[in-house]
């Protein structure tokens, strides 16, 4: 993932829903107090276009028409269905590492933790002026532009151009906090979360007070491959679950893929059509494998640790990203603190993750063995 988010990379794992006359979901809508009319504008927009009757049909049939052909269900509608309780029951979560030094000119050794000891909110990239890669002082403008780009483009934001956003070096970002913070969803139930490289240790968001604020997309914003006719919501995901099973240019392979079989039949396949005909099959065979472990896990409500767990780069269309339009408190947002066990053998870094809990309203920690691949609770004073 080229995504730098904040001082941690924000990890989530949302509820979403379908949308049809035939598809439900119990997605409350946003209220306008916990967002700046701002956010309120993007996040109606991305709803706007996600809610549109003739996307979600043609989403619906598309969806419907793949899990039942190509994946060989039975039942696509009900399958649809599953998908979108399943999104609705999944974790958000962030990742981070809490023993991260942060470069400040006036404290070279502050660490993530402490400058999560001192603001009660969690901030991005535009704020802070950090990013969770590491990347030198002059790379960092350059990464916020690129961002800020995304986001006026896929998002909707308005131009920092209008004066709402300042990119000045060393200046107050005025404006940063109405941009989004970022995450995915931990779609395959994963004990240890989702992108370890971006730290192993990660929060749980409460999904009540965070996803009505989310838009959602199917791959990293910083991909190509998403659009802002493809960004979609919890309450109307199916232009997003679309392109997180088919790719854009399906409907056109699959002219292709009819040809090919006919010339396969008739014996006069050329290498060049081999080859692209292989690789369509393999992009299928993909998507209806991450379909079946999917279902796996739905039915039995079981964990997937291969393909929750990836490393940076590889495997980018097996999550979904969600985009946060709103602030994110500590006390209010956080639903626990999920620590891997190496880390607590840090004194430092146990006393003030624990010190973190305690200040922000005692949230509730577990502790990841990589031995027994699971969380255990821990008591704190």
């Amino acid at each position: 993932m080229k995504n730098v988010y904040l001082y941690f990379f924000i990890f989530f794992i949302f509820n979403g829903s379908v949308y049809s006359s035939e598809i439900s979901s119990n997605v409350n809508l946003p209220t306008k107090e916990r967002i700046s009319s701002i956010q309120d504008n993007v996040l109606s927009s991305i709803k706007q276009n996600a809610s549109n009757e003739n996307i979600v049909k043609v989403s619906k049939k598309k969806l419907i028409d793949f899990f039942t052909g190509q994946c060989k269900k039975q039942n696509g509608s009900e399958l649809l269905q599953k998908l979108v309780n399943h999104l609705n029951k999944s974790e958000i979560i962030i990742h981070f590492d809490p023993g991260k030094k942060i470069s400040k000119k006036d404290n070279p050794n502050l660490l993530l933790i402490d400058a999560f000891l001192q603001d009660k909110y969690y901030k991005n990239v535009h704020e802070v002026n950090q990013t969770s890669s590491g990347a030198k002082d002059e790379n960092i403008n350059k990464y916020i532009n690129t961002r800020d780009g995304w986001e006026q483009s896929k998002l909707g934001y308005p131009s920092k151009t209008k004066g709402t956003y300042t990119y000045d070096n060393n200046a107050v970002r005025s404006g940063g906090t109405e941009r989004p913070k970022y995450g995915v969803l931990n779609l395959y139930n994963s004990e240890n979360g989702v992108a370890p490289q971006y730290g192993k240790s990660f929060f749980v968001l409460k999904k009540n007070s965070v996803q009505k604020f989310c838009s959602i997309s199917h791959m990293d914003t910083s991909a190509g491959q998403v659009t802002k006719e493809n960004i979609g919501t919890f309450e109307y995901p199916l232009n997003t679950l679309l392109r997180f099973f088919i790719p854009e240019d399906y409907d056109e392979e699959e002219k292709r893929i009819s040809k090919c079989k006919k010339m396969e039949s008739a014996g006069i396949l050329k290498d060049e059509n081999l080859d692209w005909y292989n690789s369509f099959i393999k992009s299928t065979s993909n998507s209806c494998e991450r379909l079946e472990r999917l279902i796996n896990i739905i039915n039995e409500n079981n964990k997937d640790e291969k393909l929750a767990s990836y490393n940076s780069g590889k495997q980018s269309k097996t999550y979904f990203e969600v985009q946060i339009h709103k602030d994110l408190n500590f006390a209010e947002d956080i639903e626990k603190i999920v620590i891997f066990e190496k880390v607590f053998k840090n004194s430092e870094i146990k006393k003030k993750l624990i010190e973190f809990a305690k200040t922000y309203n005692n949230i509730p920690i577990e502790v990841y063995s990589e031995k027994n691949k699971k969380r255990n609770p821990l008591k704190y004073d």
